[in-house]
């Protein structure tokens, strides 16, 4: 499945059928004609070959940690639990590994055979990583991901910047009308590389 968020293309390659994901529908595309900004497989492995990989690494482990993020082989790797459990608590099959390489273009989400909900994978690796990936995109690029409401009011972008709660959604609903479009109500791009764009994600 390929998607044009902003002006970033991303592949992500799955033997999970992901299309359906509902916040990324709108951001599907064609296929992307050359090398997409940012690809990301899910592969599924054995239990054995996570509990080698881990070994390989030579990361102890401390006793609190849920996650940890190990650079070795000119790129990163992060271990972490599914279920958001102390990793020396966590049972095998909830282990997954992530490894980025050193621009954050391409990744590979390591999951046992036995993880079978689509869902599951989704909400735990591409929603989240997804969006992590832009944020270290940003300092490559000349555009950034921004926390706020976006509305198209005739062609003009009108943005509400704020913490949770202070009615950055609300504003957008209120404005709304048959001139206008709300674009985003919790993160939207702004890119910088030349006339001011604004553009919609599906991290809402």
């Amino acid at each position: 499945v390929e998607y044009k968020i902003g002006n970033i293309y991303v592949r992500l390659k799955s033997q999970f059928d992901l299309r359906t994901m509902p916040l990324y529908t709108p951001f599907i595309v064609d296929r992307i004609s050359g090398i997409p900004n940012i690809t990301i497989e899910i592969r599924q492995i054995s239990i054995f070959s996570i509990k080698n990989m881990y070994k390989k690494l030579d990361k102890e482990l401390d006793n609190d940690c849920t996650y940890t993020w190990i650079m070795k082989d000119n790129g990163y790797y992060m271990i972490f639990s599914k279920r958001f459990q102390k990793l020396l608590e966590a049972e095998w099959k909830d282990i997954w590994l992530l490894y980025c390489n050193d621009k954050f273009s391409e990744c590979v989400l390591y999951i046992p055979y036995t993880e079978k909900d689509s869902n599951i994978i989704y909400e735990m690796s591409v929603r989240p990583w997804l969006q992590r990936l832009f944020v270290a995109f940003s300092c490559k690029l000349d555009f950034v991901l921004l926390h706020g409401a976006l509305i198209d009011v005739n062609g003009t972008g009108i943005a509400f910047l704020g913490n949770s709660g202070v009615g950055k959604s609300t504003m957008c609903n209120i404005m709304k009308s048959e001139k206008s479009t709300v674009i985003a109500d919790d993160r939207f791009i702004l890119d910088l590389s030349g006339n001011l764009f604004c553009a919609g994600t599906p991290w809402n």
